[in-house]
């Protein structure tokens, strides 16, 4: 048991680094867009939900502007490609989560997607998770040093990965999928192109 729980507890590190930036993913693919690639940690390019409609749902237990933030990153997506369709639920079960965990750390947010064992192109999951360890804002606080951080920037930029949109800072650094402590409300044309390479 305590294996297993080792397994998961490093496949998730693991996923953390790559979506962090610390392990590069491998790139290459046609469909690789300007800003982050589209690579899994698998060496798989392209993955995606193989659905038109991807409903999700909130855990986090937060109410009032919290929730609007989150609903507002949302509603972002939705309409980023005609394509694909991101609803938020109340009935489940859905195809991915915001939730919340406690975290010691500079990460104020975290996404592990799950993929098809039998076809790794297929985005199965994605669970994100928000790390309390942060005070959490809604007027665009992003700050580091003190941890702190704004609902919608965060949850805007974790939501990316749901549709398994990764990050490379180097050419748009104003996109959504570039996390770079500053307030990000709106998606850029990049993150748009990204989304629809893959939709």
């Amino acid at each position: 048991m305590r294996r297993v729980i080792l397994a998961t507890y490093v496949a998730m590190l693991l996923a953390l680094a790559v979506s962090l930036g610390v392990i590069a993913s491998p790139s290459g693919s046609s469909q690789e867009a300007k800003a982050y690639n589209t690579c899994n940690n698998f060496g798989y390019c392209g993955a995606h939900y193989y659905y038109s409609t991807v409903p999700w749902s909130d855990s986090t237990g937060w109410t009032g502007a919290k929730v609007t933030a989150m609903n507002l990153a949302g509603i972002s997506w939705n309409y980023a490609s005609p394509s694909l369709s991101l609803t938020k639920s109340t009935y489940c079960p859905c195809l991915a989560n915001v939730g919340t965990v406690y975290q010691i750390g500079i990460v104020p947010g975290m996404t592990y997607t799950s993929f098809n064992p039998n076809d790794p192109y297929e985005v199965w999951f994605g669970p994100s998770y928000l790390n309390t360890f942060f005070t959490w804002y809604t007027d665009g606080t992003m700050d580091r040093d003190n941890a702190k951080a704004d609902v919608r920037t965060v949850t805007l930029h974790e939501m990316g990965h749901w549709m398994y949109l990764n990050h490379d800072c180097g050419s748009h650094p104003s996109a959504v999928m570039c996390p770079d402590w500053t307030a990000k409300w709106s998606l850029t044309s990049d993150d748009i192109n990204g989304m629809n390479a893959l939709y």
